[in-house]
């Protein structure tokens, strides 16, 4: 059996792993640390082609001070730990470079599309079967709801029912949108925004094949 199935938690622990390390610890309570070096499968909600770091196992958790994970062209920095009691509880910080944006999301299942590649830093905690997340990440050359983006920013919360935007900047050619607010996991709206000089021809939803408008605006509302 491997460690995921002996914890319960085998769809977020799981992979080969080649491991050289120590054993610690008493009979009743063994604690192995360890550097592995793992290959196709996942820590949490994070899958990776590869995995190379520290480990510490114990039979309340599994822990890493700092380990490295890639997944096609994605690179993920992990360090915290995954507890096996009590239905298991995250308790990771992540650092993310060129992810795609969707997977993030689909974390903690945030009803939000985004297309395109993500960098940044968030922090995942809570019940396996409910996580929230909290963090900052940048969206270079993607798509937010449809619509084209050269770059966003955005810092966050996921609290299991709503993600919580604190602070949020999306731009496209020469304008900016700045925004706060909420987003339910049902998808319901509560965004207060602001634009000074946004080109309207920038705006996906105001053209089309048939319609085509220019000018600029400023814009305040929700």
């Amino acid at each position: 059996r491997t460690v995921g199935q002996r914890v319960g938690l085998q769809s977020q622990l799981s992979g080969r792993a080649d491991v050289a390390g120590t054993l610690r610890g008493t009979i009743r309570a063994p604690e192995l640390v360890a550097q592995i070096s793992a290959r196709n499968g996942a820590l949490g909600p994070f899958p990776f082609d590869a995995a190379f770091g520290t480990v510490q196992i114990s039979p309340t958790r599994i822990a890493t001070p700092g380990l490295r994970l890639r997944e096609g062209a994605g690179r993920y920095e992990v360090a915290g730990s995954l507890r096996w009691n009590g239905g298991g509880r995250f308790d990771l910080t992540v650092r993310a470079d060129d992810v795609p944006a969707q997977h993030l999301l689909n974390v903690a299942e945030v009803p939000l599309d985004l297309q395109g590649t993500v960098r940044g830093s968030i922090h995942l905690s809570g019940p396996v079967q409910r996580p929230q997340l909290s963090g900052a990440i940048e969206l270079t050359s993607g798509r937010v709801e449809g619509q084209r983006v050269d770059r966003a920013e955005a810092e966050f919360r996921w609290t299991g029912t709503h993600l919580l935007l604190d602070r949020a900047v999306a731009s496209v050619n020469s304008s900016s949108v700045i925004a706060r607010g909420s987003i339910s996991r049902g998808g319901a709206l509560s965004i207060a925004f602001s634009a000074a000089d946004f080109r309207l021809r920038d705006a996906a939803v105001l053209h089309n094949d048939v319609v085509d408008i220019d000018g600029t605006v400023d814009l305040d509302g929700t």
